[in-house]
């Protein structure tokens, strides 16, 4: 990924470019039909192509790619105007998609999907406008369900869920506008329930009960603003 965090690096640099000397790594090709439409090649240290892309009065526009040291596809992006306008898609140097996500005006709009080097989901989420909205899971490396969250411009909302590898529960929580508020409850691998309590803003609050793993109840908690008030044990 070395050559994308180069590539980003240069995103500023074109929209001055023609008051400064032309690096020699870099070449730039008139179109003789549009009017300060140009297109480019960069290369790297090495003389190996880097991107390729064109220009309009000096801004990104159209598609722009780049490339591995083994000269393989590793970004695709669209421009407009100067801004991401379109898919951005990334590739792994075995050819495997690893992100589709696509923009508008240089905000998220639309599906986002992260995938592992085998083709496997990581992430999927949707944006609108630049947040995210409606619901999100992450996976394991295997494909297995790892969080399924719910969002509303950009903040959680409502149920959470977290799995542990095995496929069973570990965590479920409860967001209003972006803040823990309401219940919770944590597992243990086999399925067990653990602790159950409330959130308000984040912080603990009401009565918490904590279980052994045979679910008999061992200890409660009573918390006011996550501070501990009582604590009482279970005989």
């Amino acid at each position: 990924m070395k050559k994308i965090f180069l590539f980003t690096g240069l995103l500023g640099w074109f929209s001055s470019w023609a008051q400064h000397q032309v690096p020699h790594d870099t070449l730039f090709a008139q179109d003789r039909e549009t009017a300060g439409r140009q297109y480019v090649v960069i290369y790297d240290e090495d003389g190996k192509i880097m991107a390729t892309g064109s220009l309009q009065n000096g801004q990104y526009d159209g598609t722009w790619r780049q490339y591995s040291d083994f000269g393989l596809t590793i970004r695709i992006t669209e421009y407009r105007n100067g801004a991401r306008y379109g898919p951005n898609i990334e590739l792994s140097n075995n050819g495997m998609v690893v992100l589709d996500e696509t923009y508008e005006n240089n905000f998220l709009n639309g599906h986002r999907n992260v995938l592992n080097s085998f083709g496997r989901p990581r992430v999927t989420e949707f944006y609108l406008k630049g947040k995210q909205e409606g619901a999100s899971k992450k996976f394991y490396d295997d494909g297995k369900l790892q969080e399924e969250t719910f969002w509303i411009k950009g903040l959680k909302q409502g149920d959470a869920k977290w799995y542990f590898k095995n496929g069973k529960i570990s965590t479920e929580y409860t967001y209003d506008n972006g803040n823990l508020s309401g219940p919770a409850k944590t597992y243990d691998e086999e399925g067990c329930l653990m602790n159950e309590g409330n959130y308000v803003n984040n912080e603990e609050d009401g009565e918490w009960k904590q279980y052994d793993p045979t679910g008999k109840l061992v200890k409660k908690t009573i918390y006011k603003n996550g501070k501990i008030i009582k604590e009482i044990k279970v005989k």
